[in-house]
């Protein structure tokens, strides 16, 4: 009865960036993603994330999207 499972995730991470010749600056990001198993071979997990990173002193923004099926045989 207890064989499938719908998880929640949340993944938070910040930092600090330093760069040769360049100021430092925090970066970080937020994930968040939720994992399913629906039967004994199939198994979905999908998530998005945000985050800011720092490339030659200035600030770049990403979003990303991402989806994941894993089939057992």
């Amino acid at each position: 009865i207890y064989n499938h499972y719908f998880i929640h995730r949340l993944y938070l991470t910040a930092g600090n960036y330093k760069q040769h010749n360049y100021s430092n600056g925090l970066i970080g990001s937020l994930r968040y993603e939720q994992d399913f198993e629906f039967s004994d071979t199939h198994h979905l997990q999908w998530g998005v994330n945000v985050g800011t990173n720092l490339y030659d002193g200035e600030y770049i923004d990403n979003i990303g999207l991402d989806l994941l099926w894993i089939l057992r045989f």
